[in-house]
């Protein structure tokens, strides 16, 4: 009984631990992307004024590889179109 108590504890603790980190690591994937949502819109608004509804939502749903892309294309379109261009 003490040894299966021992074992069981040591899985529970074990399953704890691992909760932890990978919660660790997807708050910090969450709070990178936030921050990149953040600034695409911040410099959007800064090159080209107000954003439209139908932008922010856009941004507000990217996959991480949708923001890498408009980050890149925001550096040389010279409108907002061409941004979210495909």
């Amino acid at each position: 009984d003490v040894m299966e108590n021992v074992v069981i504890r040591r899985w529970i603790e074990t399953g704890l631990a691992q909760g932890r980190q990978e919660g660790r690591q997807e708050g910090r994937q969450q709070g990178r992307q936030d921050g990149q949502k953040s600034l695409l819109r911040r410099l959007i608004v800064s090159k080209f004024g107000p954003l439209p509804k139908e932008f922010a939502l856009r941004i507000e749903n990217a996959s991480d590889d949708e923001l890498d892309r408009w980050s890149i294309a925001l550096l040389t379109s010279s409108t907002l179109d061409g941004v979210f261009a495909e």
